[in-house]
């Protein structure tokens, strides 16, 4: 139970991150990661059951663990302490497993904050004097407020620079700017579309899935994640579906660190890395 509390105070304050090692049944903890970010870099610590301790499952997962989370998070190195056992972050992990309904319960995001947005929109004028005064479309992502605030944050990251949507919900233009909100309403990032293309949802390509940062990244993990999707918000059913890349162009800060992140190892996909070392 200390673990836990510790774990709740950590990651509310944004200072800790833990990944489960799971088994096949995805109903055992054979192990957890914490991560603890730090700027550009980060610490992990890592505990796994006595079982695997000595194995091979045990010596990869430290090697994964720092490459994952440089294709995932922007930092530059990612250092993993001795194994921790005593690590109460990462002990907690082997209880959560238990407490996560096998269903999420969906929360609706309230409607955009458009006064946020109007702040937001010109601010960025400020320093772009030929976008259009009139405020942009504002959204968020998904359809529940964690999606909304996950795929935020991928973006903010540098991760996310894809999305997907129904056609029948409209195209936007290459060249068009949208707000995007937090899970709460408020407007967090401008982003300008850059390319867009219209078929059917099985069109997508394996570039696309890497490219919208959700899930493992894979194209099967895309079309299983949007077809549960799409089939939600479209009981009818899914007709074309709009493959949308993005920029992240504002805040600067974050668009700055953003396309940092664009240009590093970390956003590579895993068949432009074979045979690259992890960096330490």
């Amino acid at each position: 139970m200390r673990g836990l509390l510790r774990l709740e105070e950590e990651a509310r304050a944004g200072r800790a991150h833990t990944f489960l090692l799971v088994g096949p049944d995805r109903t055992e903890a054979l192990g957890a990661l914490s991560v603890r970010p730090g700027g550009d870099s980060a610490e992990a610590s890592w505990w796994v059951v006595p079982t695997v301790r000595g194995s091979r499952l045990e010596e990869e997962l430290d090697a994964y663990a720092r490459r994952w989370l440089q294709q995932h998070w922007p930092f530059e190195t990612v250092t993993t302490p001795d194994n921790r056992p005593d690590d109460p972050v990462a002990l907690a992990g082997a209880t959560i497993v238990a407490r996560v309904p096998a269903i999420p319960e969906r929360t609706e995001p309230p409607e955009p904050d458009v006064a946020s947005a109007a702040r937001l929109w010109a601010e960025y004028r400020c320093t772009h004097p030929a976008a259009a005064e009139e405020l942009p479309p504002v959204q968020s992502f998904g359809d529940s407020i964690a999606m909304a605030n996950e795929l935020l944050g991928l973006v903010r990251r540098g991760v996310k620079t894809a999305t997907a949507s129904l056609a029948e919900e409209g195209a936007p233009a290459a060249g068009d700017h949208w707000i995007v909100c937090d899970g709460e309403g408020a407007a967090r990032a401008v982003l300008l579309t850059e390319d867009v293309r219209t078929g059917p949802l099985d069109s997508v390509d394996d570039v696309f899935a890497w490219a919208e940062g959700e899930g493992d990244r894979t194209r099967e993990s895309w079309l299983d994640g949007h077809r549960r999707y799409f089939s939600r918000v479209s009981p009818g059913g899914i007709g074309d579906v709009v493959f949308e890349r993005f920029r992240l162009v504002w805040p600067e800060a974050e668009a700055e660190r953003a396309a940092a992140f664009a240009r590093s190892v970390g956003a590579s996909r895993p068949e432009e890395l074979d045979g690259t070392p992890a960096q330490d």
